[in-house]
């Protein structure tokens, strides 16, 4: 675990020499959550984020399985990150975000979500994701905005449904 949590320093020296090295290119990083990992290593990653925003850190990410790791437990994280001014973002399957759950993180700190879908129309997502979700993931978006969040849609490329990507776009 310590391994990565130091990996920052190289990333930042990285993308900081890049920049040097190639004038006129602008990065800027956002750190990266996932919910399966202990919480006491997202509140290390999360002071590592706000001690970094000098250096390039802009944002702070939560990605992971919702269905087995809810993002309840990682609130306190999101408001300490916006306190501090970072962006915030949940990336999601869209499974299990009920109304209340979106509120919640919106109390939170919560700036914007993320939502993958893996085609337009329902039966070859489905098939795609594996699971019924569809319906679910276009009911998640009207919800998103319907709360006011910033919505970013993921669109998944995948060989069954790359002849789909104007109509998913």
């Amino acid at each position: 675990r310590l391994a990565r949590i130091r990996g920052h320093r190289m990333a930042i020296a990285a993308v900081e020499q890049a920049c040097r090295d190639h004038l006129g290119i602008w990065v800027q990083l956002i750190i990266s959550l996932n919910r399966h990992e202990p919480l006491e290593l997202a509140e290390q990653v999360t002071q590592i984020a706000v001690d970094r925003m000098a250096r390039g850190i802009v944002g702070l990410d939560l990605a992971g399985d919702e269905v087995n790791f809810p993002a309840r437990p990682f609130h306190s994280l999101f408001r300490a990150a916006r306190q501090a001014g970072l962006y915030t973002n949940l990336i999601t399957s869209a499974i299990g975000l009920t109304r209340p759950r979106a509120e919640q993180l919106k109390a939170a700190g919560l700036d914007s979500v993320q939502i993958s879908f893996q085609a337009d129309e329902a039966p070859l997502a489905n098939a795609i994701a594996g699971a019924t979700a569809h319906t679910n993931k276009l009911e998640a978006a009207r919800l998103v905005r319907a709360l006011g969040f910033p919505l970013t849609v993921n669109v998944v490329l995948h060989r069954r449904n790359i002849d789909r990507i104007t109509a998913m776009i």
